[in-house]
């Protein structure tokens, strides 16, 4: 048995994953208070096109840059300048993945120039970038839903599928990212709506004090919604009822490789092994396989310990 339990074939062949998860305290994670304060950014390719996209974190605004060729960290810095710092002004964090041109070379060399502070997530765990993973998916469906008639000129469409993400309005807020931002309502194409803008800009004439008055308690409402609920998802993040799984420095460990957990391949879904260098938290740690020449950042809920 002792035989079987050390074999590093089935090690790395075999399932038996950690059903531990790590506590993550809401401390660990920064958490905006007011729009574009935390930005987070992922990229999403479409018919061979790059998009970068950036999330503002408090309000959900999105902004999109169509990429001109692979992503470069210049690239990226740039897209960065034009669509958040041009725009929004500069923000204090950017959560981004761990992918080279995002976390080496220019890039973070232009965020610590601008004094934005960078936090990559770690490797294989982009529930850590929830909000630009989930507005890839948001922007690919809302993408396909305009090109059904002219699947040709989708390019076109992008600042569109923007504009239809910041004026949808929230279901707990009840407010849209465009208003959270702007502090007024967009005016949406169409008759209908350009006379009951009219309206309102004639009644906002007449009598400006309530005009006033009533604008800053619906703001503040808005950022008292959206704040409870900001907490509401840092606080579903941690996990008071699950075990940990804690490892040591110079413990080494195995790495689970989702792209070949599933599928039909035949390939060993557990990569390594590797050495632990450092404990970033409790949830994240620095690892380094042997003979690799850069260490690595690795989610808990993707590792487990080598028996020797």
């Amino acid at each position: 048995m002792k035989f079987v339990n050390n074999c590093q074939i089935c090690q790395r062949c075999k399932n038996p994953a950690p059903q531990l998860r790590a506590r993550v305290t809401t401390m660990q994670r920064p958490m905006a208070s007011q729009p574009f304060q935390v930005i987070h950014g992922d990229a999403c390719t479409i018919r061979s096109r790059n998009i970068m996209i950036f999330v503002d974190q408090f309000s959900g605004y999105v902004e999109l840059e169509l990429m001109r060729g692979p992503i470069t960290g210049r690239s990226l810095a740039e897209a960065f300048l034009k669509c958040i710092v041009c725009r929004h002004s500069t923000p204090s964090i950017a959560i981004m993945d761990n992918v080279n041109y995002q976390v080496k070379g220019t890039f973070p060399q232009v965020l610590r120039t601008l004094g934005v502070k960078l936090t990559p997530v770690s490797v294989y765990h982009p529930q850590a970038n929830g909000r630009a993973e989930r507005m890839v998916s948001i922007i690919k469906k809302t993408l396909k839903t305009m090109v059904l008639e002219n699947t040709s000129a989708w390019e076109k469409l992008i600042p569109l599928a923007a504009f239809a993400c910041n004026t949808a309005q929230h279901r707990e807020t009840k407010e849209t990212p465009f208003f959270l931002v702007h502090g007024r309502d967009a005016v949406l194409p169409g008759p209908l709506n350009t006379a009951v803008q009219e309206l309102r800009t004639s009644a906002e004439v007449a009598d400006p004090e309530i005009y006033v008055q009533n604008l800053r308690e619906r703001i503040l409402t808005a950022f008292k919604h959206t704040t409870e609920r900001l907490k509401a998802i840092q606080n579903s993040y941690a996990h008071p009822d699950l075990l940990e799984e804690k490892f040591k420095v110079g413990e080494r460990v195995w790495m689970l490789d989702p792209r070949k957990a599933t599928g039909d391949n035949l390939k060993p879904m557990w990569k390594g092994p590797f050495e632990i260098i450092h404990v970033i938290s409790a949830a994240v740690y620095q690892i380094q396989e042997e003979g690799a020449a850069q260490p690595i950042l690795a989610h808990v809920n993707r590792l487990k310990k080598v028996t020797a």
